[in-house]
């Protein structure tokens, strides 16, 4: 890699509760809700041509003026399953391309628009903006108009993941009813009031199975037991199992005579970064 190259990576978020809200502006448009940034990171670097596929990059490259900018993308989570993939490719992009030019806060707003203008997502951006553990999304909005928190992991809780295909966002936001509305707001009062991780993982739990959620990313298969278990959920086309970590082993050996071929994650080290190569 050459220098001169402006890289910047971000983690992944996985929501579980979500509240969509709709606001005048698309800068307040957003949705409040509570899921996990993860590990492994999303990267992009300038200078270096490489094809992919992901909307969101064009519309921040298209929005920044800067129709000629190449980019290499490095995807280590699949894209349309439910792991913000579209978001940390906005953040990362929009990142690399004014670092050490414009204000940061300008790069997180135009990957928040671009998510909303793609239709690729709500509150992903402001989510990762904060990016450790736990990510509470207390009001919506673009970072630096939305309100984020974020709670650490507890150190003893593994993190797995499975995918079982993909869904467009558009598609997973029509299925909306009154329903989903009311128990989101309900759950997430509860978790935004108690600020726990038991609070959250058992709300996010109940949550996926009276939604329909975890239904739906599974695909109507019905779950093992797993071994260590403390929570799981689903959403879009991802199930999340919390697991005890002294019990990890067993679990990923529950799921593989399933037939799944689960991911290990690691809970965010921290938000977005910068840097030049």
């Amino acid at each position: 890699m050459r220098p001169g190259i402006a890289c910047a990576d971000a983690p992944h978020h996985i929501t579980s509760i979500f509240l969509p809200i709709k606001a005048k502006t698309l800068e307040e448009t957003g949705s409040i809700g509570v899921g996990l940034a993860v590990e492994p990171r999303l990267t992009v670097c300038t200078g270096a041509s490489r094809n992919h596929r992901i909307s969101t990059i064009h519309r921040v490259v298209r929005l920044l003026g800067l129709d000629h900018a190449s980019l290499q993308v490095t995807t280590p989570l699949p894209p349309g399953s439910g792991y913000a993939v579209s978001a940390a490719s906005a953040v990362s992009a929009a990142l690399a391309l004014i670092s050490g030019r414009r204000p940061v806060r300008e790069a997180y707003l135009t990957a928040h628009l671009a998510e909303i203008l793609e239709g690729t997502g709500l509150g992903d951006v402001l989510a990762l903006s904060c990016g450790v553990g736990i990510v509470l999304r207390k009001s919506p909005g673009a970072p630096g108009v939305g309100s984020v928190d974020c709670v650490q992991l507890p150190g003893t809780v593994s993190i797995l993941s499975v995918d079982t295909g993909r869904m467009h966002t558009s598609r997973m936001l029509s299925s909306l009813n009154s329903s989903f509305l009311e128990k989101a707001k309900k759950y997430l009062d509860k978790i935004f009031d108690e600020n726990t991780f038991e609070s959250f993982a058992y709300y996010s739990e109940l949550f996926s199975k009276e939604s329909g959620m975890l239904y739906a990313a599974l695909g109507g298969r019905e779950l093992p037991r797993i071994p260590g278990k403390i929570a799981v959920y689903g959403k879009k086309k991802v199930v999340v199992f919390l697991v005890e970590r002294d019990r990890l082993s067993d679990a990923i050996e529950a799921l593989e005579k399933w037939g799944a071929r689960p991911r290990l994650l690691e809970a965010s080290s921290g938000p977005p970064r910068v840097w030049w190569a």
